[in-house]
Formats: structure tokens, sequence, C-alpha cells
């Protein structure tokens, strides 16, 4: 809708994964070096993770699955013409397929995105496949791409055997407060303007409610375009920007900015006057209360004296006879 209103040929701010767009900062040109690496000299298994948001989508997008279907996708991805209905099948036509690439010096790489989906079982039987080699020298080469709980997973005793085969990981983190214009930039301009639609003030404040991470920066963006447009505005100042992080309270998570309430202040507490003890809060609220009580004393000690009194008298006189004998 507001495409035309600030010239652009497309969405800049999608948060659908298009390669058409990316952009890399400092830490995912590192990650994509890592990559490179462990591609390049056979590294194995490799891992990158980070957070939710911080731009790491690649393929196999579910690995939350049955080991055939896991393979099955496998299978798929790598071209390999033809589906399996059992484990014995598929890797007979596996190692061909692997045996046939390194015959014509072509490199196998799995990328197995959301990790932390995995289980055991299949992290196991994906370290089996790479006990496929030529001669000693690795044939495959597995790059884990995962959020932080994946780092959980694979500290299970269970997947020792996986952990001790990563020789090479890297941690995504968020973009910094210098690459988030930078970010934004880049997008406005893949979009189709070379227009300075955002405000350096509201790119400052964009940066503080999505704390860097870019899906968050793409759905604030996004939000600012449609408010913006909708009341014919032509730039997006900080403003507007506010006003979408109170709107977008649920998907970005609590206002950072936002002020916490101070709780009430006590009340001094009077002090008692000199020579007089302080009262309980429930005798200061009900000072008859202890009047009462010992009045019903009073009264329970009359009561017993005028039914057993001549008896107590009896036994108090003799209680005082057998003392004056002791005392002999």
């Amino acid at each position: 809708m507001y495409l035309s209103h600030y010239k652009l040929d497309k969405k800049p701010f999608d948060i659908s994964p298009n390669p058409e767009f990316l952009w890399l900062g400092e830490k995912h040109r590192e990650g994509l070096a890592i990559l490179k690496y462990g591609i390049l000299e056979n590294k194995g298994f490799l891992m990158i993770t980070g957070d939710v948001g911080t731009g790491k989508t690649v393929t196999i997008p579910d690995p939350s699955l049955s080991l055939m279907d896991f393979y099955n996708i496998m299978a798929a991805e790598l071209n390999m013409g033809r589906s399996f209905e059992n484990k014995g099948g598929f890797l007979i036509e596996f190692k061909r397929f692997i045996l046939k690439a390194a015959s014509s010096h072509q490199r196998v790489l799995i990328v197995i995105d959301e990790s932390q989906r995995l289980t055991s079982a299949l992290l196991e039987e994906i370290r089996l496949l790479s006990n496929i080699d030529l001669g000693g020298n690795v044939l495959i080469n597995t790059f884990f791409v995962g959020q932080l709980e994946f780092k959980a997973l694979l500290a299970r005793n269970e997947n020792r055997a996986v952990r001790q085969r990563i020789t090479v990981s890297y941690e995504l983190s968020p973009l910094t407060a210098d690459e988030t214009p930078k970010y934004i930039w880049h997008r406005l301009k893949v979009g189709g303007t070379s227009q300075p639609i955002f405000t350096p003030e509201a790119i400052r404040l964009i940066h503080s409610y999505s704390r860097g991470y870019p899906r968050l920066i793409n759905i604030i963006c996004d939000h600012a375009l449609m408010s913006g447009y909708s009341r014919g505005a032509d730039r997006i100042d900080e403003k507007i920007i506010k006003e979408c992080g109170d709107e977008l309270r649920v998907a970005i998570g609590s206002d950072p900015l936002e002020e916490k309430p101070m709780p009430p202040a006590e009340l001094p507490k009077k002090k008692p006057a000199a020579g007089l003890s302080p009262v309980p809060a429930a005798d200061q609220s009900h000072p008859w209360r202890g009047a009462l009580v010992f009045a019903g004393f009073l009264s329970l000690l009359g009561l017993t004296w005028y039914f057993a009194g001549d008896r107590i008298s009896n036994e108090l006189a003799r209680w005082g006879k057998g003392k004056e004998l002791a005392t002999l």
C-alpha cells in the first residue's frame, strides 16, 4: 500500500528471508568466513548459533522430522533423483552419490537450519553419515545453524560424540547501533529508493526498541512506513516510531525505554509518647478488646471461687499444716 507513496519498487522490510536484501554486518561476515573456512578445509561439523531474529535462516528448514522424512528431504535437496522407503536403500544410494561427487572434485554441504529442534537420535544418525570418507578424507561437511538452545542440546551426555566433532563454531549477535542505520539504508536502496525516509532520531529509537535484532527492525520499520503513509508523512520521525513501539509491544517485547514505577513511599511510624509502650495495631483499632478480656478473666475467677471456694480453703489449710510438719 505504501510503495508508491515512498517511491519504492518492493517492500524493503519483509520478515521472510530474501537473499536479494542480504546485508552482512561484521558478525555476519565473520560467520560467513568461518563457514567458507570449514568447507574449504573439510572440517566436517560446523556450527553457527544465535538468538531468534539475528539472521541465520538457510536450508533444511525443519529438522523435527522422522528419520526417513529427514533422509528423503536431504535426497531432494541434493538432487539425488529418487525417494526412499527404508534406511538401507538411502545409505547405499547416498554413499554412491558422495563418492561420485568426490571423484568430480565437488564438495557436499548439508546445512541444517533450526538445529535446536533436532532429537538426540537424529543427531546420532547425522554423525554416522559423516563416517563416509575416502582414504581418511572428509567427504561431507555438516553445517548446524540454530538458536542458542542448540548448545544445550549438544551439552547432553548422549550427544557428546557429535559435540566432539564440531571443530568450528560461531555465535551471531545483534546489530550494533552503528550497523542498524546501514542495515536500514541498504534495504531501502534495494527496495528502490535512495531517499532518507527515516530520520536519524527515528533510527536511533528503532535500535533501542529492536535491540539490534534484524527481524524486529524489519517489523518496526514496516509498521512505521504504513503509519507514515496513513497520515501522509514523507519521513518517519521519532514520534511515529514511539507510537509503533506502543502498538507493537507484544511483537517486540516490552519497551526498553519505559521507566519502572517506583514503589510507594512508606509513611514514617509515629513514636509512642515517653513512658508508654507501643500499642499493637489490633488494640489500636479496638481499644476495648483488652478490657473485655480482663473482665472475662475476673468473672471466671469469681465463678470458680463461688462454686469451689470451701474446698479450695480446706485444701490450702491442709497444705499449710503439711508445710509446718515438714519444717519441724
